[in-house]
Parts: structure tokens; sequence; C-alpha cells
């Protein structure tokens, strides 16, 4: 794929690639086995949100592939287990079939909320989930619809909307503080300006060990994410980013603070191995992905 002008950690992953496709596949494809083995509850509850997440996506609800899926409630599934706890959101809700699943992932005490210009939004075009034009405009009652199909009228209820363009978030740190985030999702205005204040935003917002997970990196329909993405690591000051990239999938990039990179590394490659006959007889569907990069420093 055209990395664009994404950092030197990201290019050289590029073109080692082929050598760790199978490692990553594995981890990737990893929580759904755990959870299907496990008999947590909890974990069963995410295979169900899993189903019915991607069964809202063949139906027509918007764009998510089983392998961001299964990395999302892997690396969620982690957080939770060395005692992380923070807000979970994403800026460009679309139809909320991401958002769903970051909503099912998060613990009962953690706030979630959602960003976006929404239908008719004051910003228009320019902002929200448009990606830079009008087709995108998610529609607020039926992003409610499907998260409360998947975790419920209560939890669905709950949810902090931000009717709004992702610029005006910095003016909001009432109610979302620094350092205050578990997991962000940035889905929102594909323009390299917006995608570059949403990263600066999020950088700021996570709580050490936080997750980003940045849709059409390597789009090249969207070649403004990219852009924003090598700015913000070459432009931002070191000590205002905090963000180091995780793993790469085909449409989506991960990434988490520097102080707990080298630990969520070392998880990925203790799953690997373990699970390759499993993984090698999973289930893939119509899933059409490149494979996945572990991500070491540069």
């Amino acid at each position: 794929f055209d990395v664009y002008r994404l950092p030197e950690s990201v290019t050289w992953a590029a073109s080692h690639w082929r050598k760790m496709a199978r490692a990553l596949s594995l981890f990737a494809l990893a929580s759904c086995a755990a959870a299907a083995a496990s008999s947590s509850p909890e974990d069963v509850n995410h295979t169900v949100l899993m189903q019915r997440s991607m069964e809202y996506v063949k139906a027509g609800g918007g764009w998510m592939s089983r392998l961001d899926a299964a990395a999302t409630v892997l690396l969620s599934r982690f957080q939770h287990a060395i005692g992380l706890d923070g807000a979970v959101g994403e800026i460009g809700v679309g139809h909320g079939a991401f958002f769903g699943l970051l909503a099912a992932t998060a613990g009962g005490s953690e706030e979630l909320f959602a960003v976006d210009v929404f239908e008719g939004g004051a910003h228009g075009a320019s902002s929200g989930s448009s990606y830079g034009h009008s087709s995108r405009a998610a529609n607020l009652s039926l992003f409610l619809k499907h998260v409360e199909r998947v975790v419920g009228k209560g939890r669905a209820h709950n949810v902090s909307v931000y009717k709004m363009s992702s610029l005006e978030l910095p003016s909001y740190r009432a109610k979302i503080p620094e350092s205050s985030c578990r997991f962000i999702s940035i889905d929102g205005g594909h323009l390299e300006a917006l995608a570059f204040s949403d990263l600066r935003w999020a950088s700021s917002s996570l709580i050490p060990g936080g997750i980003v997970a940045l849709d059409d990196y390597a789009n090249r329909a969207w070649p403004g994410v990219a852009r924003a993405l090598g700015s913000f690591f070459h432009l931002v000051d070191p000590s205002y980013s905090r963000l180091r990239p995780l793993l790469a999938t085909d449409r989506k990039l991960f990434l988490t603070t520097a102080s707990h990179h080298a630990q969520y590394l070392h998880v990925m490659e203790l799953l690997a191995d373990p699970l390759a006959l499993i993984a090698s007889q999973a289930d893939t569907g119509d899933m059409k992905w490149l494979p996945p990069l572990l991500l070491q420093p540069g």
C-alpha cells in the first residue's frame, strides 16, 4: 500500500510485512478464539457483540473488517486486564458500527462519548464523519438505534453525544478532560487539517496506555489522513505528542502512548505462536485486508 508520509517506523514495517504477516494475523484473530473458548459471561458477550456488529455491517450499516473488530476487542481486554480505566469514544461515528463495538467493550463505569456533526450539522460537509462530502453525514437516530441493539437501551442512553465539529473539542475539556480516555477512534473529517486536529486532541486526551485507532491512514482516496499523520509525528513538539504506532491493518492504524508501547508489543508476541493452528483455520469470510503489521520502534 502507499504509505504517503507516514513516520519512519511505519515505512520500516511496510518493508518487512511479509516476514511479520503470519505472526500478526494470529494476534488480530486471537480475541475471537479466546472469547469463544472462555466461559466468562463478559467474554461471551464480546463474541455476540462482534457477530451483531458484523451483521450490521453486512446489511449496509457502515464499514468494519473482522480484523479491526478482533484487534479492538483484544486490545480493550488487555487494557482492562492491566487495570486501565477511562472514557471510550469516537470522532466521526457514521452509522455506528465501530462505535457499537467500542461501547460493548467498555466497562460499566467508563464514560461513552460520540462526536459527529450528524445530519444538518452547522459545519456542513467540512467536518465530522463527512469525509469532505455530504453523503457521509451520520444519522443520529439510526446511530443510537444501532448502539442500543448492541449494548442495550440503558447503556445507549448514557452515551454523551456531541453534535458538532471535532474542531470544537478543545473547548469541551471540562467534560472530556486531558488524560481521561482509554480508547479513542478517529474516523472524522479526512481533510488534513481536521485529521491533524483530531490526532492532537486525542494525544492529549489519553490515559497512559490508552489506544487511538486512526481510520483510513493509508487510503489513497483520502491522502489528507496520511499527510496529517506525517505532520503529527514530524511537526508536533515531542513533549506534546505521546503516541507511537503499534498495529497497522488495511484500514486502521492503532497507536498507544510511549509508556506502554513495549508492553503491548510483548503481549502480541506471546500470543502469536501458540495460536498458529487456530488462526490458520479461522474463517475470514469476505474480509479484504492486507496482512497486519506489528510496529517496532524505528
